[in-house]
C-alpha cells in the first residue's frame, strides 16, 4: 500500500507491506514500512510481528497502526525542525 501526503508543499510517501503468516516455523506475519521525503528514504522498518494473528485483517491492522504512529512522529519531528 502506498500513500502520498504533502507537508508544506513537500511530498512524503509511505509504503506499507504485510505478508500474512510468512514464517512457517512460528506462523508470524512479516511487516514493514518505508517513508520517503523528496524521494529520499528517511525512515524504514522491517520485521516479524511479535504475536501470531488468526486472520489477515488482524495482521494488516497491526502493521497499519505501527505505520500511522511512525508517520505521526515523523510529521511532528519534521515540523519542529522546520526543514520543509
Amino acid at each position: 500500500m502506498c500513500k502520498r501526503s504533502t507537508l508544506n508543499k513537500v511530498d512524503i510517501e509511505r509504503f506499507v507491506y504485510i505478508d500474512y503468516a510468512e514464517n512457517v516455523d512460528t506462523i508470524k506475519s512479516f511487516s514493514g514500512y518505508v517513508f520517503t521525503l523528496i524521494s529520499i528514504v528517511v525512515c524504514w522498518k522491517s520485521n516479524l510481528q511479535s504475536m501470531v494473528t488468526l486472520f489477515t485483517i488482524q495482521a494488516k491492522y497491526i502493521t497499519l497502526t505501527k505505520g500511522v504512529k511512525e508517520a505521526m512522529w515523523l510529521k511532528g519531528m519534521i515540523g519542529k525542525m522546520d526543514i520543509v
